[in-house]
């Protein structure tokens, strides 16, 4: 395929659909497309159907509102099959065979295996894997989601939600939080506007099949069960 507008920096790029004007070795030339690619030292794009990509911190490169993708050094995008829009991963971080719209991937964070992030901060060393589904969220480090839905939430470090499970406007920001299978929290409708949340001390444990609806504060009764 075509690398396409391209600052290449010891990178790897191997079978990818990529859009833009081309440059080679690093050489700077003039930019008439706004999909632009950055890749830092030691980075890696794969197996990619789509990359269209935009850095307009680049000299001489005009800004863009379209698409726009920043790999840092040693981060890696590979086997995707959604756009990748508008997201910048941090050294060492990661995506696999995911979609990611308007996110930052802080370092050694991942996302992989068909999940879905929007809108989102995903703070170093946290997982996110199995289908999940994060939208507008702030995911503290260290954290694990997997399988469930994540909306309009405040994760705090080490939260972890293995399994199906929902969480709605979630406000946790100490963190430790622990969401059994099935739980449900929480329904913010109160029938005018989704105007509720959840408040939750350090190390809550919402267990299985549990059904929160909002709006709860539970802010001070840290590791609660």
């Amino acid at each position: 395929g075509s690398v396409t507008n391209a600052l290449l920096m010891d990178a790897t790029l191997t079978n990818n659909n990529v859009i833009g004007e081309q440059t080679q070795g690093g050489e700077s030339s003039e930019v008439t497309k706004d999909n632009t690619i950055q890749i830092g030292l030691g980075s890696e794009s794969s197996g990619c159907r789509y990359l269209q990509i935009c850095a307009p911190s680049l000299p001489n490169l005009p800004p863009s509102n379209t698409y726009g993708v920043v790999l840092m050094p040693n981060s890696k995008i590979s086997n995707t099959v959604s756009p990748i829009t508008s997201t910048y991963l941090h050294p060492s971080s990661t995506i696999q065979s995911s979609s990611c719209t308007e996110t930052v991937l802080l370092p050694h964070a991942t996302v992989s295996n068909g999940c879905t992030v929007r809108y989102s901060y995903v703070m170093e060393h946290t997982e996110i894997g199995d289908n999940a589904l994060v939208s507008n969220c702030v995911v503290g480090p260290d954290s694990v989601l997997a399988c469930g839905e994540s909306h309009n939430s405040l994760l705090g470090p080490c939260t972890v939600s293995h399994h199906q499970s929902l969480l709605i406007s979630h406000i946790s920001p100490f963190g430790r939080t622990n969401t059994g299978y099935g739980a449900n929290c929480g329904s913010n409708h109160t029938g005018r506007l989704p105007d509720a949340e959840m408040w939750n001390g350090e190390g809550v444990f919402i267990g299985l099949s549990t059904i929160i609806k909002l709006s709860v504060d539970v802010s001070s009764s840290h590791y609660s069960l």
